[in-house]
């Protein structure tokens, strides 16, 4: 088990090492595999595996200390490595369908069964659920952890597709007899989960701050604005002012408090209409303010979702391929002391 820890360590600062190009092919997968199933089924069933063994093969040149990994991107498509990545993807994909219809029907049941402890008993329902789910789910992580290098065994050429298996059964049977890369998965999504807390903090920090910034900017002069308006409706009349005085007095009011200057006067125009038309020039300015400053906040919104989508993503790819190491760098280790293929 102690040699399980040595491969976390050592599989981090590899993927540390090299996180950039490591980064640049999960995204590069990622946009690939879903560009491929956008377009239509088909091009994805053929599309993907390849895809994600060239991934894998980054992975193992990471790990093995090779230059020019990310150029093993598209090596699932050469190499007579396609016919073999689409048969042991395609394989572990129903594998894991099948398995995963009774754990969610499990999950099914202990998620009602808590909701119900939850309304009777209080908190002790979540606590269930809590301790129930993951004991739900251990036998596909158990099953992920010794199935967990078939891909790079068949990717080798150390196995054919169905003897990949056992091999991986047999060797991951030899790390801590067997419980080894399940306790290392454990671990790992463990950290995880602690990473991606830490992550979506920092991405919602940054998006609050951009939203903070649009509201700081656009907010106060439509405040004021409003002020305003309330500070001059509350206005009452003079007594013996008629009602088109009283008017211009609450209009040239709104106007002196936005520090605005007076429309000029037209040609022939009454004092009345006057005053009548310049509160509508103002209500449409501050109209068109009003509507820009939501505009501004609105694409300051879109944008900054966006942004921290895109960082979000990023981060987590980054995160996902520096955790996929540790495997690998057991799976190499693992290798070396196995017998060479074909002998």
């Amino acid at each position: 088990m102690g040699q399980v820890f040595l491969w976390v360590g050592e599989g981090m600062k590899c993927g540390f090492r090299q996180i950039v190009p490591l980064t640049l092919g999960v995204l590069a997968v990622l946009i690939l595999v879903s560009l491929s199933w956008v377009m239509c089924v088909v091009p994805g069933i053929f599309l993907e595996p390849p895809l994600v063994a060239g991934f894998v093969l980054i992975l193992l040149a990471v790990a093995r200390g090779e230059s020019g990994v990310l150029g093993k991107l598209f090596a699932g498509f050469s190499g007579g490595r396609y016919w073999p990545s689409m048969g042991i993807v395609w394989l572990l994909a129903l594998i894991f369908a099948g398995i995963s219809i009774p754990i969610s029907l499990l999950v099914f049941v202990v998620g009602v069964s808590s909701v119900m402890l939850l309304l009777s008993k209080g908190l002790l329902g979540l606590v269930v659920m809590a301790i129930a789910v993951p004991i739900v789910y251990s036998p596909m992580v158990f099953l992920s952890s010794r199935l967990a290098w078939a891909v790079p065994l068949v990717l080798d050429g150390r196995a054919k597709v169905v003897e990949s298996l056992a091999m991986s059964w047999r060797l991951t049977g030899k790390v801590a007899h067997g419980f080894g890369l399940f306790v290392q998965m454990l671990v790992l999504a463990l950290l995880s989960l602690l990473i991606q807390a830490v992550i979506v903090g920092a991405v919602m920090a940054i998006f609050g701050l951009g939203g903070l910034a649009a509201v700081s900017a656009t907010a106060p002069e439509i405040v004021a604005q409003q002020e305003a308006a309330r500070a001059v409706a509350s206005m009452s009349a003079m007594p013996g002012e008629t009602a088109d005085a009283f008017h211009a007095r609450r209009v040239n009011e709104l106007y002196r408090r936005l520090e605005r200057p007076l429309p000029p006067h037209r040609p022939g125009e009454n004092d009345s209409a006057y005053w009548y038309r310049a509160e509508r020039e103002l209500n449409n300015e501050m109209a068109g303010e009003a509507l820009g400053a939501a505009g501004t906040m609105a694409a300051a919104g879109i944008a900054g979702i966006g942004v921290a989508a895109l960082l979000y993503t990023v981060l987590s790819a980054a995160l996902g391929a520096v955790l996929a190491m540790p495997s690998m760098v057991g799976y190499r280790d693992m290798c070396r002391l196995a017998q060479p293929a074909g002998s």
